[in-house]
């Protein structure tokens, strides 16, 4: 006999099925913003022969985009949820799960499972779906690596495209048009003092007052970061996991002292390791490790705290004033630079950080096939051809293929000791490297 509630569950997630002509509408009303969508520069594979795994944060635009591509494929899409009770308690059993879809929907053009972080084993269930070649795409959607991406990898090798959305970038919330180069340098320079104020998230982002997009993100981090951490993480001690966040957005872009912060905390120390790894699953902060190529002189094993998007950051700070103005105007902006490289999929895993024992320090060092690259983040603005102590002992050390001094004034080349440096502005300047460094290749 058919799973009847589950079907239930079904036709109120899929209100399409009896009704196929209202397709769009459904789709538009439910899954899409319905003012100010904006273009992502990600790409969603879909093809028959393997899922779709699109892995990110909470509130970043997930379901946006998948619907974006899913719209185009008729009024067959088949659509759940792991927030729904019934299907998280028939994906216990991936072939009880096949048999009720088949019953739902005999060919569906695209299956879509949302939040499956809440699935028992999203992998296993996934591979399951995959190998019955259900002659369409199958997608998935999860906010937690911790419950999903980690878990996956072993059951879905060759069966899975994964694609990470996070926050919009710079790239992707700049004014589009034919502007002239004056009007363009304006909107650019105020999309950059918002951004590196309210961050990325779409809400947030795209809020029509400044009021609007602090209360979204204090939502964020009230709803999303610490009800995620206690409900579906299990953390018991939400005021010193609040503390810790906060911990770290005050010390960002400083390197971790877990012993320190274990004391601060009143709490283990391999419990703060611990959260700090769980809001890395969570994509909400990220660990850059220490650059160690082998030298005597350099610190091989401590780790830098960088959130992923700088409006959480300064909601946790509970300061949004004007960049010129803060005292810590220098860590923010590399925070922001920060920001920018890792949603650069090609610099995925490949951005460190680079100190000696000496005290001598460059900001990010990008460790790609092709060789080096380093940046030196400058709030203000740096004065060609003279390089920092800091950033000549890297290119004496490394010769690396390139170095950035990434900063608030003009661009500017020079040759320092056979390296090539470019000094660009921060406004626009992840575009900059990108075109000199490409797709993991420097040019």
């Amino acid at each position: 006999m058919a799973d009847t509630s589950l079907a239930r569950a079904a036709l109120e997630l899929n209100p399409w099925l009896t009704a196929p002509d209202r397709f769009s509408d459904f789709v538009t009303q439910r899954h899409l913003p319905t003012t100010g969508f904006r273009t992502r520069t990600v790409r969603l594979p879909l093809d028959t022969e393997r899922a779709t795994l699109v892995i990110g944060p909470r509130q970043a635009g997930k379901s946006s985009l998948v619907w974006r591509h899913l719209a185009d494929l008729g009024p067959a899409v088949l659509y759940l949820t792991g927030e729904e009770p019934l299907v998280r308690e028939l994906a216990q059993s991936p072939a009880l799960f096949r048999s009720a879809l088949r019953e739902l929907l005999p060919a569906p053009s695209a299956i879509l499972i949302d939040e499956a972080q809440h699935l028992p084993d999203a992998g296993l269930l996934i591979k399951a779906l995959v190998d019955s070649r259900p002659g369409c795409p199958v997608v998935v959607t999860g906010s937690s690596s911790f419950h999903l991406l980690a878990r996956t990898r072993e059951s879905l090798a060759g069966r899975a495209h994964y694609v990470r959305l996070l926050p919009f970038s710079f790239e992707e919330l700049r004014p589009v048009g034919a502007l002239g180069p004056a009007l363009a340098q304006v909107l650019d320079e105020q999309t950059y003092a918002r951004q590196v104020l309210y961050g990325g998230y779409p809400r947030v982002a795209l809020a029509p007052s400044e009021a609007e997009a602090e209360a979204e993100l204090h939502r964020l981090v009230r709803a999303v970061v610490l009800r995620d951490a206690s409900d579906m993480h299990r953390v018991r001690n939400g005021p010193a996991f609040r503390r810790l966040l906060e911990l770290a957005a005050q010390q960002v872009g400083n390197p971790v002292n877990l012993s320190e912060w274990s004391a601060l905390l009143e709490v283990q120390r391999a419990t703060v390791a611990d959260w700090l790894a769980l809001l890395e699953d969570m994509h909400v902060l990220h660990t850059c490790p220490v650059y160690a190529g082998g030298k005597r002189a350099e610190l091989t094993s401590s780790r830098k705290v960088f959130f992923v998007d700088c409006g959480l950051r300064n909601a946790l700070v509970d300061s949004f004033a004007d960049l010129r103005l803060r005292a810590d105007r220098g860590a923010l902006t590399e925070q922001w630079v920060f920001t920018e490289l890792h949603k650069v999929p090609a610099f995925e895993d490949r951005i460190h950080y680079w100190r000696t024992k000496a005290g001598a320090e460059v900001d990010f060092v990008i460790d790609l096939p092709a060789g080096l690259v380093g940046l030196e983040v400058k709030a203000g603005p740096a004065h060609p051809p003279r390089l920092s102590k800091s950033a000549l002992s890297f290119v004496q050390a490394y010769r690396p293929t390139a170095l950035f001094i990434v900063h608030d004034g003009p661009e500017n080349t020079a040759t320092v000791e056979g390296v090539p440096v470019r000094w660009v502005p921060l406004v626009g300047f992840s575009e900059r490297v990108q075109a000199v460094v490409g797709a993991g290749r420097v040019v």
